[in-house]
């Protein structure tokens, strides 16, 4: 008897643990719990079992309240809600992802009351001094882990960071095989919430870091785009490329297969092969200059041909002067000097190429990553994608359609099969059109203003206390903070 008192009286204190460690997350602790525990380990492992159920059902939690389908609708209703508390938010990132710093700041201002961002870019001349200046409730740290940013991570730099981190990794898979060890260690040592934008590699950050709290913000589109019915005229020329970066991850030869299968097809459609953008060092542009199937296109020569009456009778000059080459543009038109070229150019092309290899992987496998390009805006192209659990994720989770090449094995494509579904899609306007609008609708969905929102959500749920190293934000008379 004496033992059953004593075996009651251990339960009553470790349930008596498990509640105080759950609301300290601001959370009620599942039913069952108490189970889970095994008897007599009321030791190291045991706290780790305690907060290894904490943290999943916080991360569960934030999860529901981060789905896409339901971001749009919560955050105007936080918007229109009285006495919400205003959060302040220090983004700090690496100049390769400055693009996407400038629109998810852009976001951030967009939720008034909400959030008060500010967005520092490393490294920079006043770099410690701002981030000790802001004194932020929460600090996102962008690891981008791509090549172009190893000499900027910020998650390697020793900064005076304050607040709750969040760290977003941008290419999950690259940032692991770029970094290793020294990378899942800055994660562990710095991160309070680790941030991916899909789920392709959830399970595998799950693994590594158990014991944080790790979820999906999507990437988010930068604008909503929009529908051109003139090109789905049956006479209208069909741009497929794409204007990016290309060499780390996108390879040009793409363009050039694609473009070579679709018009041996010849399905009467005025196909045109087009690249354009950036090319960094994996990109030999001078073996592309003797190909007698690349046209190298540069201002002068368009300026020559000019003026043009419309956009209509520009792209089909491309076309008529191309004879079947691939465009190859390494300079493009500033958009104050020539506004309505500049802009005719940047929204040529109509089925966007973004094969996504990993590099870094023995087989040059699809890469898992949801890049930015693809979400620039919902239309009026198509993506042109490796069919990878990446894409699919956004497919599924986001509403986007696309149009998915068959992977080979070893970064190898079927350009054969992925033509067939250009054409059909290029043939059906209507099909064409209700792709369109369906990434359209997605886009509008998913704006930066839901993935700041987004952000908002975890830092709020962050700050609900009483968690030890963590405050609530009071407003003053003056509404601020």
């Amino acid at each position: 008897m004496r033992n059953v008192k004593k075996v009651l009286k251990l339960y009553i204190i470790i349930y008596g643990i498990i509640f105080l460690h759950g609301t300290a997350y601001g959370i009620n602790m599942p039913k069952g719990a108490l189970l889970r525990v095994p008897l007599g380990v009321a030791t190291g492992e045991f706290k780790k079992t305690l907060e290894k159920v904490a943290i999943d059902r916080l991360t569960g939690k934030l999860q529901r309240m981060l789905k896409p389908s339901g971001l749009q609708a919560a955050r105007q209703r936080a918007q229109k809600e009285a006495g919400i508390q205003s959060i302040t938010v220090l983004d700090v990132l690496p100049k390769s992802v400055e693009r996407y710093g400038n629109q998810l700041q852009k976001g951030f201002d967009s939720l008034s009351g909400l959030t008060t961002a500010r967005t520092i870019i490393s490294p920079s001349p006043d770099f410690i001094t701002d981030i000790k200046a802001i004194n932020p409730d929460i600090t996102i740290v962008q690891a981008h882990g791509a090549e172009a940013a190893i000499d900027q991570e910020p998650i390697f730099q020793d900064m005076p960071y304050s607040g709750k981190i969040i760290v977003l990794v941008h290419r999950p898979e690259e940032f692991l095989l770029r970094y290793k060890d020294k990378g899942i260690d800055a994660l562990r040592q710095k991160a309070d919430v680790i941030a991916l934008l899909d789920e392709s590699m959830l399970d595998d950050y799950k693994k590594l870091f158990p014991d944080k709290i790790i979820v999906v913000i999507r990437h988010g589109f930068f604008d909503k785009g929009y529908l051109d019915g003139s090109r789905l005229k049956k006479d209208a020329v069909v741009c497929v490329g794409s204007i990016t970066t290309w060499g780390e991850m996108r390879d040009p030869k793409d363009v050039f297969e694609l473009n070579k299968a679709l018009l041996d097809k010849k399905s009467g459609i005025k196909f045109l092969g087009y690249i354009g953008g950036k090319f960094d060092k994996h990109v030999s542009i001078q073996d592309y200059k003797d190909r007698k199937d690349t046209w190298f296109l540069g201002n002068d020569e368009i300026l020559k041909a000019g003026p043009f009456k419309d956009e209509l009778s520009f792209r089909n000059w491309l076309y008529t002067s191309a004879e079947g080459r691939v465009i190859f543009r390494t300079e493009v038109f500033d958009g104050i000097a020539q506004p309505e070229l500049s802009k005719w150019e940047s929204h040529i092309v109509d089925f966007n190429i973004q094969a996504y290899r990993e590099i870094l992987s023995e087989d040059n496998r699809p890469k898992r990553e949801a890049s930015g390009t693809l979400h620039l805006e919902g239309g009026p192209a198509i993506g042109v994608v490796i069919d990878s659990p990446a894409m699919r994720d956004i497919i599924r989770k986001e509403g986007m359609r696309m149009v998915l090449m068959p992977h080979l094995g070893k970064g190898k494509l079927d350009y054969n099969k992925t033509a067939d579904e250009v054409i059909k899609i290029a043939k059906n306007p209507n099909r064409r059109r209700n792709i369109i609008k369906t990434n359209i609708r997605a886009a509008e969905k998913l704006s930066m203003s839901e993935i700041a929102f987004a952000y908002h959500l975890v830092a709020q749920t962050l700050l609900q206390g009483p968690k030890e190293g963590t405050r609530k934000l009071t407003r003053g008379p003056d509404n601020s903070l």
